[in-house]
């Protein structure tokens, strides 16, 4: 179907796609940007991300996930820069371990919306913070959260946007580090 073909951007919003994603085997090294919001996607199976070098942006909103991409076969030299998943529960332990453990320091931008995370520990968002040094903006709205753990010490030398809005949070001490957090950097929370 592609064969012989050099394919960058692959646009396949709202098509009704599913309940897997298509092969994309034949054009992997040269994806760049895959869009695949909006369709009846239930399951991403690990070779789907097999060769994909290139691959910066996936957007997988609004599907039938229930749970994480298996991102195993992702290059580990991958340059996965901007990463959009939402409307699956997300639970710990480890809630973002498998995030964590395929996709490389790169990151910068991952938005996580419409995901029942209230049950989500304070190290599980740490250490996703964490794990992606290059992390610019973090985004979790309509997440059901009603707190979210001090995250300064790693935000400290970088520009962080943190968008929280969406969230039934509950304005307490536990919070307070927000109001401080734009007088130690650049970043900036939105609630």
């Amino acid at each position: 179907a592609f064969l012989g073909t050099r394919i960058e951007v692959i646009d396949f919003n709202a098509n009704n796609i599913g309940p897997s994603l298509p092969d994309l085997s034949s054009i992997a090294s040269t994806v760049r940007d895959l869009y695949f919001t909006n369709n009846n996607i239930e399951t991403i199976s690990a070779n789907f991300f097999e060769g994909m070098t290139k691959l910066q942006l996936f957007s997988i909103g609004w599907n039938k996930l229930t749970q994480w991409p298996d991102f195993s076969r992702l290059p580990s030299d991958n340059s996965l820069s901007l990463l959009s998943v939402n409307g699956f529960q997300v639970a710990s332990p480890k809630a973002f371990s498998r995030l964590i453990e395929h996709v490389t320091d790169k990151l910068e931008y991952l938005f996580l919306f419409d995901m029942d995370m209230s049950l989500v520990s304070p190290e599980d968002f740490y250490n996703l913070a964490k794990a992606f040094p290059n992390l610019r903006e973090l985004t979790f709205r309509h997440d059901e959260l009603i707190t979210f753990p001090d995250i300064r010490s790693i935000s400290r030398n970088r520009t962080l946007s943190l968008e929280l809005y969406g969230n039934p949070l509950i304005c307490d001490c536990r919070l307070g580090w927000m109001i401080d957090m734009s007088k130690i950097s650049d970043s900036y929370v939105t609630f």
